[in-house]
């Protein structure tokens, strides 16, 4: 399960243009972030939830739909 914290921290990092621009989005300390990057420890719920919100602002409606596919999610 922490794989999917890391991952979603490094998406956020890619999204925002750098760790440093990152940790200020998330209201975090940037040493603390890139702990998470590594896979040392993991963000809280409202830093997690956050993360998500971020990803899923950057992600476009098809990119979206694909995920549903791929997960056997039904369609709104």
């Amino acid at each position: 399960m922490v794989d999917v914290y890391r991952r979603a921290i490094e998406r956020v990092i890619e999204i925002c243009g750098g760790a440093e621009a990152a940790a200020v989005r998330l209201n975090v300390d940037a040493q603390t972030l890139k702990r998470w990057q590594r896979g040392l420890g993991q963000p809280g719920t409202e830093v997690f939830l956050r993360c998500v919100d971020i990803i899923l602002n950057e992600a476009t409606l098809p990119e979206l739909r694909g995920l549903s596919k791929r997960r056997d999610i039904p369609p709104r």
